[in-house]
């Protein structure tokens, strides 16, 4: 039983990178799409053959515990899932863009821990300064490619490359300069992916990074502990975990009174959904 629910979720993995790639190409091309074919209903396809192959797969890793419990990246995965089947009711977009997340992460972790027998994670771990490098020109250059999205754009077609990754590299190093007007040039869509990349930024992508393998349950082991405490400030008489916890709590905190006083005066002129939304933005960025 366990071998054939093994190789039912190697099954679901391959078509999830499938499906990811086809989804992908969905956001980027979407006139092109829409000249043979009714984008709505290849959207919403699309969407739903993520949540159903996600699924599949959080039923496929619960039969394989065997009564051992639920282990952290399960639970992500069902609040994954439970949170793309609400949004799917508002935009299947922000439900594809969602779980395209959710596969990035899963292929990079391949590409880092499974691929040559994790020997990049290795070289990567024993460099800390090469690790911080390339993590923020991977999160520039993800940036850049959904910034070039026709769907992040108010005009619905694709951002010059030059722009798009100009005001990528700008929020991820929050520095807050543009060539595009951001309200205006780009979509609800475009200024999210501009939020995601000014949080990362602001916070860090090693402090994201690790927060996130400790929420999904993974060990942390020597070498990635040398990386983080290198990054925090080359200093070992401090719970370098403790500090990471501590800065994303603090951020949380103030980011949320500023949303809160912002809002007192962005609800004065705007209906409450939008004045929300600039709250949130506003105080991040």
């Amino acid at each position: 039983m366990n071998k054939i629910s093994q190789q039912v979720l190697k099954t679901i993995e391959i078509l999830a990178y499938l499906v990811a790639l086809w989804s992908l190409l969905v956001l980027f091309l979407e006139p092109v799409i829409s000249y043979y074919a009714d984008f709505a209903k290849v959207e919403n396809y699309t969407a739903w053959a993520n949540l159903l192959l996600l699924a599949l797969a959080i039923i496929n890793r619960l039969l394989l515990k065997e009564g051992k419990g639920i282990n952290g990246a399960t639970i992500f995965d069902i609040i994954m899932l439970v949170v793309g089947l609400v949004i799917l009711v508002y935009n299947a977009k922000f439900v594809i863009f969602l779980l395209l997340i959710r596969q990035t992460y899963y292929f990079l972790q391949f590409i880092l821990f499974r691929f040559s027998e994790g020997k990049i994670y290795l070289w990567l771990s024993s460099n800390p300064p090469i690790t911080l490098l390339l993590s923020f020109l991977l999160v520039i250059f993800l940036g850049t490619i959904l910034l070039m999205l026709p769907v992040s754009s108010t005009y619905n077609r694709v951002t010059p490359f030059v722009d798009a990754l100009f005001t990528a590299t700008s929020a991820t190093c929050v520095t807050g300069l543009t060539v595009v007007p951001t309200g205006s040039h780009f979509s609800l869509f475009g200024q999210i992916i501009i939020l995601l990349l000014i949080q990362t930024g602001g916070l860090g992508i090693m402090t994201l990074s690790t927060a996130f393998a400790l929420l999904l349950g993974r060990s942390i082991n020597l070498k990635l502990k040398n990386v983080m405490t290198q990054v925090m400030g080359g200093t070992t008489r401090i719970n370098i975990f403790q500090l990471l916890k501590n800065i994303i709590i603090a951020t949380a905190i103030i980011e949320a009174c500023g949303a809160i006083v912002l809002f007192a005066k962005f609800a004065q002129d705007f209906p409450i959904r939008e004045a929300i939304y600039y709250s949130i933005f506003h105080s991040i960025s």
